[in-house]
């Protein structure tokens, strides 16, 4: 054997195969240096434990040939691999999603790019999750992404996870405060970002602490752990693509200032190839925090102050407008919503009356306590009682309770309270807060005894207090059914009526889960069936639950956990049994019922106290908010929300105004106007600066997706299964539907579908895809053996020829992470000529009716066929790697212009600088980053090709 051959060890077989890189010879026993490129390692072994990989044409001469199926199998499994490397979409058609043309667009505008960095502004309800999942996808699937971090507000982190593990199959790990912690203590001192390729983390947790208390040292050693362990670990941790949701959070002042996100936005940026932001309000009405924003996903273009061009930020964003999308047929997506707001009149002498007045006095007088100690936790258990007495007389009832027992048990808890870190809760939903809250103080009743702690003359005031609202909260709870439920009752029979349908399908959202229950225990005690939804699930009680109401179920009853990441577009009436302070929290639960795939008009009900604070409230905030509704449109409004809620603090507008009911009236007018002008203006200049992406028709978006995959992936699962002797059968009773009579490679298959549309109707029913272990483990097995030789006779041809067919596979590659890749079958005749039309007809088919030749027609005229082959090889691989190379060199000159131009700028204004020790380190340092860059973009033009010969054929073929 010589350096250069290809081998396999006979110890080391799941190495696969090798290569002899070195030889050496002691007393007569030679060892071998093999290279493994399939374990990246190198080996050395004694001669007898290496064996020579014969090539395909050296088995076709010693008539070595490989089983018949093995050839449509590895045919099948090229194709199926190389569709990876080609323009087209693939990630399209292999999930339990239905991607919209506006979706395809966007996934396919990212590939476009030099570098796959984009801004998605699409307006709310149009699906940026799933085009952001879909890019992930894509370049997954085409090698380009291992590592990935998304970053997300806190609130949003578990409905990331569940949708990516629902949707796509993917299971990510969530990282907070808490996490970190006990991550630290398994992976030690080790960077634990560095540990796990699939991360969500939420912004305010992984940004910087850019404060120091210099009084303290225990609280700096706290900020400097925090900033080295979270900020700096996660901004090193070799990402290959990072996401950010709603990326306006990245805010950078119009004069610099970075703020702590925006600085951790900017050290991930600058660290990472591929880059997503998705905001629905990118603009914030301020132009220089827009083209900050900008800078993180191209520095070289938005450098300047006058970047902010249209062809500038359309070249790096996609905007879709929500009401202008349509589906593959070109029908309007969206329908039309109708919104009511109910107003549930109450006597002033009613119970309930007496109950909300109890529980607002109580609330305002510790409030206003808790806020001059600065015990936050408490602040934040107040603001859900007001909430709560709201809601329900039962939830206020029980939760009223159970803190005078807390009280009663132990006073520790309520002193305890006020060291409880909440920073992981402000974006949580209420039911969820509440729950945290409950459960640390519940641990120090849990510990026994009262310790040391007196009962102040404040807890014994206060425990008298809420004896009196628990008292009169019991009585409004128990025995009666009160007006909101009342209300509800007449809704649903008015509804049904109107519908037409008996059966019309209800989603009622509550903040609590005692209101929820309570509404549960009315609506069965009068026959209809009810499920439920809340965070105490886990996500396969959801997914049943969410099941159930597809099917017969009348009811869901969810809390706010269901106002994101779970999509009911068959059901068209929502109730808003109580509503959240904050507006967006009402659009979020409004978008799982008004999003893609609602088919009627949705029906909104917002339930709403009359002579009550919230009423005024809301009453001075949602004209104003209509008045962008009706002068921008209702979707405008919603994503401007998305905005208004990190400038305006919701719940201390409404718990202000509770605080102080007369003195509050004049600055909610104020602040109403000044959300107004604010909306208005964002509004104004991001149509002015952020245009719509240009629609196209939707058909021709389809040639932009790999269509025939799912042909392919069946036929292979077909074959395999022939291969291995196992039966696949369709079911009597369900059409395309499939089971493997027995298990194949130790998996035991049933109700398979090769469907994506059949898949998604019925949960229960598994997706055979390219994603799919099974199809991954076949193709990976066909691809290990690069030396394949047949004899067969092939039907199927428009004649009777003879010949030998040589398969060729083609990388093209500039090792920077531009990938091509091409088969090439080549079938020279039975008298050494190229034969052209049998070449085509081996590209464009891969299932053929084929038996076993025995007779060696060629075998001994290999070599010379070989040379013939390899002939016409190079002619083609010529004309691929010209089309190729200018391709690759329109992008990377593009690319060199722009930061040409950059460093231009950079220097002149350099030479401006009168200090010149000053201007000649800036000149050198500037010098030093545009040689890198140049030197990087030169690397990339360097395309080469990688041709491996894994097949040949002696083929007869027949009509």
């Amino acid at each position: 054997m010589e350096i250069g051959d290809k081998v396999i060890s006979t110890i080391y077989p799941e190495k696969k195969e090798g290569s002899i890189v070195e030889i050496n010879s002691i007393d007569g026993t030679k060892y071998y240096k093999v290279y493994f490129g399939k374990t990246n390692e190198s080996i050395i072994l004694e001669d007898k434990d290496v064996k020579k990989v014969l090539s395909p044409t050296e088995r076709i001469r010693q008539r070595k040939h490989d089983h018949h199926l093995l050839f449509p199998l590895r045919i099948l499994s090229e194709k199926l691999d190389s569709l990876a490397y080609q323009d087209k979409i693939i990630s399209a058609n292999n999930f339990n999603i239905i991607p919209l043309p506006h979706q395809v667009l966007t996934v396919n505008h990212v590939l476009e790019q030099f570098k796959p960095r984009c801004l998605i502004a699409d307006e709310v309800g149009l699906g940026k999750t799933i085009e952001a999942a879909l890019i992930f996808e894509e370049l997954k699937m085409r090698k380009m992404v291992e590592r990935v971090l998304i970053v997300v507000p806190s609130g949003l982190a578990k409905q990331w996870k569940d949708e990516l593990q629902t949707k796509f199959n993917e299971e990510f790990i969530l990282i907070d405060r808490s996490s970190l912690k006990a991550l630290k203590e398994v992976h030690g001192d080790s960077n634990v970002w560095m540990e796990y390729d699939r991360i969500i983390t939420s912004i305010d947790f992984v940004k910087p602490k850019i404060t120091r208390d210099y009084k303290s040292a225990k609280m700096n050693e706290s900020i400097d752990w925090h900033n080295t362990n979270v900020s700096e670990d996660c901004a090193f941790a070799q990402w290959d693509m990072v996401i950010f949701d709603e990326a306006h959070k990245l805010s950078k002042s119009s004069d610099g200032q970075e703020t702590a996100r925006y600085k951790i936005g900017k050290e991930l940026s600058e660290k990472t190839p591929i880059l997503l932001l998705l905001t629905a309000t990118p603009h914030q009405g301020d132009s220089e925090r827009f083209r900050h924003l900008l800078r993180l996903i191209d520095e070289y273009k938005f450098y300047a102050v006058d970047s902010l061009n249209s062809d500038n930020v359309k070249s790096v964003t996609i905007k879709n407008q929500k009401r202008a999308v349509t589906d593959f047929d070109g029908n309007l997506i969206f329908k039309s919503r109708i919104v009511s707001m109910v107003k549930i009149p109450r006597d002033d002498n009613d119970i309930e009356a007496e109950l909300y007045d109890k529980v607002s006095n109580y609330v305002s007088k510790y409030y206003n306590l808790a806020s001059r100690e600065g015990n936050f936790p408490f602040m934040f258990l107040l603001i859900l009682y007001q909430r709560m007495v709201s809601s329900s007389s039962r939830a206020i009832h029980n939760s009223l309770e159970k803190r005078l027992n807390l009280l009663r048990s132990d006073f520790r808890s309520a002193k305890a309270l006020g060291k409880m870190d909440i920073d992981d809760l402000r974006d949580v939903d209420g039911q969820e807060v509440y729950d945290e809250i409950i459960d640390y103080q519940s641990q120090f009743v849990e510990q026994g005894g009262k310790g040391n702690y007196r009962l102040t003359k404040q807890l014994k005031e206060e425990m008298g207090i809420l004896e009196d609202c628990v008292s009169v909260a019991k009585k409004a709870a128990y025995g009666r059914q009160d007006f909101k439920v009342r209300k509800l009752l007449e809704i649903i029979q008015d509804t049904i009526q109107r519908e037409r349908n008996p059966q019309t399908k209800f989603i009622i959202f509550t903040e609590f889960i005692d209101t929820q229950y309570y509404i549960g225990e009315i609506l069965e005690s009068l026959g209809y069936k009810v499920t439920f939804f809340n965070g105490r699930m886990s996500l396969e009680e959801k997914i049943e639950s969410k099941s159930r109401f597809s099917k017969d179920y009348q009811f869901l009853i969810s809390t706010d956990s269901g106002g994101e990441g779970i999509n009911l577009q068959f059901c068209h009436v929502m109730i808003n049994y109580d509503l959240p302070w904050n507006p967006m929290k009402i659009e979020q639960r409004i978008g799982r019922v008004d999003r893609i795939g609602q088919e009627k008009d949705v029906l909104i009900f917002n339930f709403l106290l009359e002579n009550t604070v919230e009423e005024r409230v809301r009453e001075i905030l949602d004209h104003k908010l209509d008045l962008i509704a009706d002068e921008f449109g209702d979707d405008k409004k919603k994503d401007v929300l998305s905005f208004l809620q990190d400038e305006y603090n919701f719940e201390k507008i409404f718990i202000e105004a509770i605080r102080d009911r007369e003195l509050r009236e004049r600055e909610l007018e104020r602040t109403g106007s000044e959300m107004y002008i604010k909306a208005k203006e964002i509004l104004e200049k991001q149509d002015l600066l952020v245009p719509f992406t240009e629609e196209e028709d939707p058909r021709s978006i389809v040639s932009c997706m790999v269509e025939d995959e799912k042909t392919m992936v069946k036929r292979l699962i077909e074959i395999y299964a022939d291969f291995k002797n196992v039966e696949l059968k369709e079911y009597s009773k369900q059409r395309n539907v499939y089971y493997f009579e027995h298990s194949i490679n130790n998996m035991k298959l049933r109700n398979i579908v090769f469907e994506r549309d059949l898949a998604i109707k019925d949960e229960k029913y598994e997706y055979i895809n390219l994603n799919h272990p099974l199809v991954k483990e076949i193709t990976n097995v066909m691809l290990d053996n690069d030396s394949l030789s047949f004899d067969l006779e092939i039907e199927g041809y428009n004649q009777n020829v003879k010949g030998t067919l040589f398969f060729y596979r083609l990388e093209l590659t500039n090792n920077e992470g531009f990938h091509r890749r091409h088969l090439i079958p080549i079938f020279i005749n039975q008298r050494g000529t190229y034969d052209p039309r049998a070449t085509v007809w081996f590209e464009n088919n891969y299932d053929f009716k084929f038996e076993v030749d025995h007779v060696n027609d060629m075998g001994e005229r290999i070599e010379i066929l070989k040379e013939k082959a390899e002939s016409v090889r190079n002619t083609k691989i010529k004309e691929l790697m010209v089309t190729t190379k200018l391709e690759l060199m329109e992008k990377i000159e593009k690319e060199q212009e722009k930061f040409e131009r950059y460093f231009l700028d950079k220097e002149m204004a350099i030479h401006n600088i009168s200090i010149d020790n000053i201007r000649e380190y800036r000149l050198k340092e500037l010098e030093k980053q545009r040689n890198q860059e140049r030197l990087d973009l030169n690397k990339k033009k360097n395309l080469v090709p990688i041709i491996n010969l894994f097949a040949v054929a002696e083929v007869t073929l027949k009509p």
